[in-house]
């Protein structure tokens, strides 16, 4: 942690896959889990093809190592800055939904 402004904040750091499953199994508190639908179409991409929305859906290992979320939500974009074009809004919910369900069904 490192303090700025008068709050703490986190300082980001790699870990592997094992050291995220020990901090969620050893971890107390509630996970929560989220997609950004922005995230997922990629911001700035002209066109988003179905490889790169498969690629950046691929997080089954990091949704498996949380057993039981207390709580998952989806960020849709919103006016008046939309960054996912409308067409993809509901697709893209989709297919986090079917993943969400996939992995905890």
């Amino acid at each position: 942690m490192r303090i700025r402004g008068g709050k703490s904040i986190p300082v980001s750091q790699k870990i592997t896959m094992e050291e995220f499953r020990r901090d969620i199994v050893e971890s107390s508190f509630p996970v929560v889990i989220g997609f950004d639908l922005d995230g997922i179409y990629g911001i700035g991409e002209s066109k988003a093809n179905e490889e790169m929305l498969e690629k950046r859906l691929g997080v089954e290992r990091v949704l498996e190592c949380v057993s039981s979320p207390a709580f998952a939500c989806i960020a849709r974009s919103q006016t008046p800055r939309r960054y996912v074009p409308r067409e993809m809004v509901d697709v893209l919910q989709e297919a986090a939904t079917n993943l969400i369900q996939t992995i905890y069904a």
